[in-house]
Parts: C-alpha cells; structure tokens; sequence
C-alpha cells in the first residue's frame, strides 16, 4: 500500500471516529456542533425532504455528500453537480412505509464550467380511512396528504480540485386539506484535496421561511348545536434545515477493483444528529456492491445495502441502482433509480 493510499485510509478513520463523537448525544462535553436537534422534535414541518431519494445514498448510510455526481446530487450538494462536467437525468422510485411512493426526478446541463439542474421530488399518501376511537373500522370518509418540493440549481467548477453550488427551491404540503408553501435555498461547498485521494463537501439544505397555513380543519367531534368543530388558529411550520459535513476517500485501487470508503455528518435543526458510514466496491468499472450503517437512527435494524450496473454506449453511462434498508416498526424501503450521463 502507498504512503498516500495508507493515509487516505488513516485519515477516514479517524475523522469518521470525529464525526461519531460530534453526533454521540452522550458525549456531549466534547461535541463541537451545536446540537438543538431533540429539543426542537415535532416542530418541523416538510418531514419528505429528508428521506433519501437515490438508491446509492440509501445503501451507504446517507454518507455520500462528498463522493455524488449526476442529477442524483442536486439533492444532497448541488456543488456536486459540476463534478463531472457532463449533463445527465435521473428518475428514482421509493417504496415507503406502508406503500407510500415517493418519486424523484432531476436533470443537470453542462455548460463549460457551469452546470444548471432541475429536480422534483415528491410523495403522496393516496387515499387513506379516517378513524377514530369510537370508529376503529373507519368512519366512511377518506384523506390524503400531497408533498412536493421543486429546485432549480446552478454549479461551478473553480478549480479541478474546488466546486460550489446553489439551489433555490419551492416546498408545497397539503395535509388534509390545509396547504403549507414556502421557498428556501440549498447551497454547498466541494474540496478534492491534492495528491492526495481524499475529498471534501460542505453542504446546508432546506434553509428557508415559515410556511403559512392556508385552509381550515373540520373535526368529527360536534358542538352543542349538533355544527362539527372548524378549527381555524392552525400554527406556521418549519423547514428541516440541516448542515452536512462528509468526507470521501479511495482505499483501494486496481485494473478491476475499486474501494470507496464514506462518512458523513448530519445534523438537523428538528432531530438529533446522524452520523453515516459507508462502503462501495466497484468491479470493472461495470458492478458495484454497497453497503453502509447510520449511527443515531435508532429504528434501523441492521446495516444498509445494496447495488448497481454501470453500461456505456459510445460516450453515454447508463446507471441502474437499488437499495434495501431494514426499520424495526415500519418494515422494509426498497429503492430503484435509472440514470444516464450523456
């Protein structure tokens, strides 16, 4: 092993160790970032931004906001988006809890050293029962909740070894007929450290305004005069911005293998933070296996994993990924993701 790939790989290890002792909620004399997460639980609204939209993050422990290329990144750090230099789609399917789909898709253009993107993402509940304590069964009626976020996005490369990048975006929720809009801004910073196989990204998402209530809330029970109650003093929710700090190197590699090793640090304004790990080997250039555990996630049962195929037709890539990841309540989430470089 090279002097340089030894301390790539010392270097990961003991700054994943840094990130484990920030996101400990035990050792919170020794931690650096301001953690407010727990206190703040329940308080944010906008809960679909922070489930992970591709296959590959999901599989890793949500720790690749160092280590993303392709329209897949416009959703961690839209400084990644220059990475390549090329322009690509994506689309990706998420089967929720309870069957709940949520649906993204995204493009990046190139333009020299610029790179614009577009992404959507959103999930919706379809109709569901209402029920209550006295109609365990269901009361007749049905609801539904609807949630969408929309971004636009622009990326420079400054250097080949410094990306920046911005992403301004609209949020809608609807829950049970009341709507939630607002805007916010996504932005992020990306080193690839020289000589040396180690890279480095800073990002901040979803920091934005409050958004208002529009609408009322008819509720089952009744008043006096027979009138269901109309409640109408409904309060502003926030965003659930969060700051991620991530580190990628390369441990490993060779004509036919390839070691990818990730950590990443999350930390939310409405939740305790997170702290992900991740491995990927990529065989001949061609087929990657992955795996990955979040520490701080106290439902997930088991480490992450997952895999993909990478084909190329003249200059084009074409990437076919899934993810499986494991909760104690809620079951399974099962991933797919199609996406192209061109």
């Amino acid at each position: 092993m090279s002097i340089k790939r030894f301390f790539s790989v010392i270097s990961i290890l003991l700054l994943g160790s840094f990130f484990h002792v920030l996101s400990n909620p035990d050792a919170k004399a020794q931690s650096i970032l301001p953690s407010f997460g727990k206190e703040r639980t329940g308080l944010s609204g906008y809960q679909f931004t922070k489930i992970d939209v591709d296959p590959r993050s999901a599989a890793m422990g949500s720790s690749i906001a160092a280590d993303i290329s392709g329209a897949s990144s416009l959703y961690w750090n839209p400084a990644m988006a220059s990475i390549t230099g090329q322009s690509g789609i994506m689309a990706s399917n998420t089967s929720y809890f309870v069957d709940i789909p949520m649906n993204y898709l995204a493009g990046i253009w190139s333009i020299k050293n610029l790179t614009f993107g577009l992404s959507f993402q959103s999930v919706s509940s379809g109709e569901m029962d209402v029920t209550t304590e006295f109609y365990p069964q269901g009361t007749g009626q049905t609801f539904s909740t609807f949630h969408y976020s929309l971004g636009a996005t622009v990326s420079q490369k400054l250097t080949d070894a410094f990306h920046y990048g911005a992403t301004i975006r609209y949020y809608e929720e609807d829950l049970f007929g009341i709507e939630y809009r607002t805007v916010g801004i996504d932005f992020g910073f990306f080193f690839d450290v020289p000589s040396i196989p180690i890279r480095f990204a800073v990002a901040i998402n979803n920091f934005g305004l409050d958004a208002n209530p529009e609408g009322t809330v008819e509720r089952l029970a009744l008043q006096d005069d027979g009138q269901p109650i109309i409640e109408e003093d409904l309060e502003n929710i926030l965003l659930p911005t969060r700051f991620v700090l991530a580190m990628a190197a390369d441990v490993y590699t060779s004509e036919s293998i390839d070691i990818l090793a990730t950590t990443q640090i999350t930390n939310y304004s409405d939740h305790a933070e997170r702290f992900g790990f991740g491995l990927e080997l990529k065989a001949f250039e061609q087929f990657m296996l992955r795996t990955g555990y979040t520490f701080g996630q106290d439902d997930i049962k088991g480490p992450s994993m997952g895999g993909g195929v990478e084909l190329g037709v003249g200059e084009q890539r074409f990437n076919f990924d899934y993810s499986y990841n494991r909760f104690t309540l809620l079951g399974e989430i099962h991933r797919l993701a199609f996406q192209i470089a061109l």
